[in-house]
């Protein structure tokens, strides 16, 4: 009994013992797989202090610092760079092309980078972990990256290729007539290219991610202008050709059915003069061709440009050395005296011939009497007044002509429309023109003459033209002089300006010049200066004779131009036969009319 209570005490203590020992044991064992667990998460991931090219990439996975190192290093770097060309000066050899990292052959290494960061727990054992944990490293794995060079050397070769070229000379096209424009020498300098490149893949900078490579230029030498003479002179004496001046030509004017053809007796000349208005010449002008090569060298322009080749007219066959002689070798076959007056309109030029020998007025003073009654009328005749000048005009009327007289006079007499009529001659300047008196009309109305008028001395009259005596009429009277200052002004009046409109502003104006011309194309009698203009060409004109004159001014609205032509003459007999004067009408009028008619020079191309 005693041994078995013995045995109690120390059956406890062993339990106890025992129980001890088993919860150290399961203390221990519980220890031990704590620390083993933690080993085994240290061993997972990177270790603390870790960075990978700067990036901190401690405690992560490899699969979260693959992530992040692509997001934060990888990514950037491999973002297109910029490669960029410059010359020494701005120009258009600064370009500027991206270059991927693809095309490049360039990458970051992440994987092999995160490698090197897990391979840095591989020292650690179990035993580090035991009683405690390692400290954190400091640890920098650096930036691994390829680049293919041989692809980069490809694109270097390829931008060389678009950029490079050789110098060119410039030159002149003696043929095609060109300046061909040199070519400057370009040479791109890849010196260091690749490690350029390079480094710009590796910065994170964006400023530091353009590569430009400078282009070496240089250019072709230009020539000075004595240097650009030598060479264009001998191209100028090859291809410059002197224009082919205006021919004077006889034709022989045929029968015309407008005109009786006794009208032209058998023996009298038919020959009038026409002209072959010659051919444009051409010349290389040295001096423009210069100027434009320069400023395309200054350009910089490599365009081939046209030397400048300039058509160059015939001399103009001039109005007063050029068909007056023709004319008055018409003219001067008349036993008698000739006026002559010629006016490009649309120039000015003119040429004349006893201007101012004084003649017979006759039924040229109508034209005189048509811009009185205009002006008397503000420009608007009443429509009785229209009447008469229709008869006046179109039939050179004198009965109609003295109605048109009383009208402006403001009654019976028609003395007052004489004097209103001779008012609008010395406002105009016609100094030696006048009328005494009106028309004769066979059984009307007599009036008596006023007094032969004062005039003015004419000092430009020439002295041979002054010794010219045609027994003018005492009662009418003008010159031809007088008449071009008449029908100038109504020209120029319908256009707007001139004489007429000066003198009279506040009762003329242009339509009322315009429908006094209009007036005057409806005289029918073409026989003179229109003899032989073509029917269809409009005349606005005024002829006028008696028994020893003849006389015609107008203006022909030929297609080749206005002009105004006056013709006068007088012989000292009773009268002057038709079948010799109207033979000279004709030539001179055909003479007129194809000078200004002869059309323009032909092209020197055409043959």
């Amino acid at each position: 009994m005693t041994d078995q209570n013995n045995l109690k005490p120390q059956n406890r203590r062993r339990q106890l013992l025992l129980a001890v020992l088993a919860a150290l044991t399961l203390t221990v064992a519980a220890f031990v797989g704590w620390r083993y667990s933690v080993y085994q998460t240290y061993r997972t991931h990177i270790r603390p202090g870790v960075h990978i090219a700067g990036l901190d990439v401690g405690g992560l996975t490899a699969e979260a610092a693959t992530a992040l190192v692509k997001e934060k290093i990888a990514a950037p770097l491999q973002a297109p760079i910029t490669v960029g060309t410059q010359g020494a000066a701005p120009s258009s050899l600064d370009q500027k092309t991206t270059f991927s990292a693809e095309e490049a052959g360039f990458h970051v290494d992440v994987t092999a980078m995160v490698q090197a960061a897990t391979a840095l727990n591989a020292d650690l054992t179990f035993g580090d972990f035991l009683f405690g944990t390692p400290p954190p490293l400091d640890e920098d794995i650096p930036l691994q990256t390829h680049l293919d060079e041989a692809r980069v050397r490809a694109f270097l070769d390829e931008l060389t290729a678009e950029i490079n070229q050789p110098l060119r000379e410039h030159t002149l096209d003696a043929q095609a007539l060109q300046f061909i424009p040199g070519q400057e020498e370009r040479q791109l300098d890849t010196t260091g290219g690749i490690e350029k490149i390079r480094a710009a893949f590796l910065s994170s900078d964006p400023a530091q991610r353009t590569v430009t490579l400078p282009v070496q230029t240089r250019q072709p030498p230009s020539p000075t202008p004595d240097e650009l003479r030598v060479l264009l002179e001998p191209i100028a004496a090859r291809v410059s050709t002197p224009p082919q001046p205006v021919r004077v030509l006889t034709t022989t004017l045929t029968s015309d059915p407008r005109w009786p053809e006794w009208w032209t007796p058998p023996g009298a000349s038919r020959v009038a003069y026409t002209f072959d208005p010659g051919r444009m010449g051409r010349e290389l002008d040295i001096e423009a061709s210069i100027a434009r090569i320069q400023t395309t060298i200054a350009s910089g322009d490599s365009s081939p440009v046209s030397l400048v080749i300039t058509d160059v007219n015939p001399p103009p066959l001039g109005l007063e050395d050029g068909l007056k002689p023709l004319l008055l070798d018409i003219s001067n076959e008349f036993p008698g005296v000739t006026s002559l007056y010629v006016a490009d309109l649309s120039s000015g030029e003119t040429l004349s011939h006893n201007l101012h020998v004084v003649y017979s007025g006759m039924s040229l003073l109508k034209v005189g009497i048509l811009v009185t009654a205009y002006r008397h009328w503000n420009g608007d005749p009443p429509d009785d007044i229209r009447s008469n000048i229709a008869y006046m005009i179109s039939e050179s009327n004198n009965a109609a002509s003295n109605l048109v007289l009383m009208g402006i006079g403001g009654g019976e007499d028609a003395i007052p429309g004489v004097k209103a009529v001779n008012q609008t001659f010395a406002d105009l300047g016609m100094i030696r023109t006048f009328m005494r008196q009106p028309y004769y009309v066979e059984g009307g109305a007599k009036w008596p003459a006023l007094p032969p008028p004062d005039l003015p001395e004419d000092k430009n009259v020439p002295a041979a033209e002054a010794a010219i005596d045609t027994h003018p009429d005492a009662m009418m009277q003008t010159r031809l002089a007088d008449m071009v200052i008449l029908w100038t002004a109504l020209y120029e009046g319908c256009q707007g300006k001139g004489l007429l409109l000066e003198t009279y502003p506040d009762s003329l104006d242009a339509a009322a010049c315009c429908e006094m011309l209009d007036w005057l194309k409806t005289n029918p009698v073409r026989t003179v200066i229109g003899a032989s203009v073509p029917p269809e060409v409009p005349i606005a004109h005024k002829h006028g004779w008696v028994a020893a004159t003849r006389s015609d001014i107008g203006i022909i609205y030929s297609p080749g131009g206005d002009y105004l032509f006056g013709l006068f003459m007088w012989q000292d007999s009773d009268w002057i036969n038709w079948d010799v004067c109207f033979p000279l009408f004709r030539r001179l009028s055909a003479t007129v009319y194809n000078y200004f008619n002869m059309g323009p020079p032909a092209s020197i191309n055409d043959h």
